[in-house]
């Protein structure tokens, strides 16, 4: 389906040896974040700006957790359509009726609030947080007076959270893995 892919632990692996975030002296200090939060199945919410390693973030979560052995999906809110959307929330093959995955739902500020509403409704009302490990990523690059949609799914599901500091922040790390 359009903007639902579905992956292995080694081309998840793969994927993540080849980031930059991955050489990083910021991923090695995340190490102890990333054993606490994979400590028990709690859905995550991760931080930052567009390009910060969010998704390279949840690559690490999954790829560290009891999890790693099932399949990782990535549902991708940037690119799907009205067609995968109600695949994903009526279908009873949608990810979210299956059980022992990790779903990574990236950029979540691309959902309209009404389908925000109808995600957070389904996972909450299917128990699909439960079943499977939820990590979330939402880009915190807000105007002033927007909402920040982060919020409902953080309150709602106890969601631990992580901020991924911008490259900007990273100017010593860049210069040192190169």
């Amino acid at each position: 389906k359009h903007g639902i892919r579905f992956s292995s632990y080694t081309e998840i692996s793969v994927m993540y040896s080849g980031s930059f975030y991955s050489l990083t002296a910021s991923a090695r200090l995340m190490e102890e974040k990333v054993r606490m939060i994979n400590q028990n199945m709690v859905p995550v919410m991760i931080l930052g700006e567009r390009g910060s390693g969010k998704n390279e973030m949840a690559a690490k979560l999954f790829l560290e957790s009891s999890m790693k052995k099932y399949p990782y999906v990535t549902i991708d809110c940037q690119v799907i359509n009205d067609r995968t959307w109600n695949y994903m929330v009526s279908n009873y093959n949608s990810p979210f009726n299956d059980q022992n995955n990790t779903i990574f739902i990236s950029n979540i500020q691309s959902l309209s609030k009404s389908q925000q509403n109808q995600l957070l409704s389904l996972l909450v009302d299917t128990n699909a947080y439960k079943r499977n490990r939820i990590i979330f990523s939402c880009s915190q690059t807000l105007d002033a007076g927007i909402e920040d949609p982060s919020k409902n799914f953080i309150d709602y599901l106890a969601c631990m959270t992580i901020y991924m500091p911008p490259l900007r922040e990273l100017a010593d790390d860049i210069q040192n893995s190169s």
